[in-house]
């Protein structure tokens, strides 16, 4: 925000002008990361092996890396402006009342 206040006497007495400028802005956005793993099932135990075998469930869809999924984004700016003047006149005397 920004204000600006001038007396301008030098114009006219009792003359001022004043000015307002104002601009907000308001963003947002998120990011998510994240992955898809492989998943298997226990096949058949070797026991002189001592070893399983696994059968994946998931091999063309896993992957080994992190996807990346954009969210909402949201921008909001506004700007305002005011200006306005001033010719302050000297009140007459009124003081010479009778009463």
């Amino acid at each position: 925000q920004f204000e600006l206040k001038q007396q301008l006497d030098f114009i006219t007495k009792g003359l001022s002008l004043r000015g307002l400028f104002n601009t907000s802005r308001y963003s947002y956005y998120d990011v998510s990361r994240f992955y898809i793993p492989f998943w298997y099932q226990e096949g058949s135990y070797n026991k002189t092996l001592d070893q399983y075998t696994l059968a994946p469930l998931n091999e063309m869809y896993g992957r080994e890396y992190l996807d990346y999924g954009e969210g909402q984004k949201k921008v909001n700016s506004t700007t305002y402006f005011e200006t306005a003047h001033n010719r302050a006149e000297r009140a007459q005397d009124c003081s010479s009342s009778p009463f």
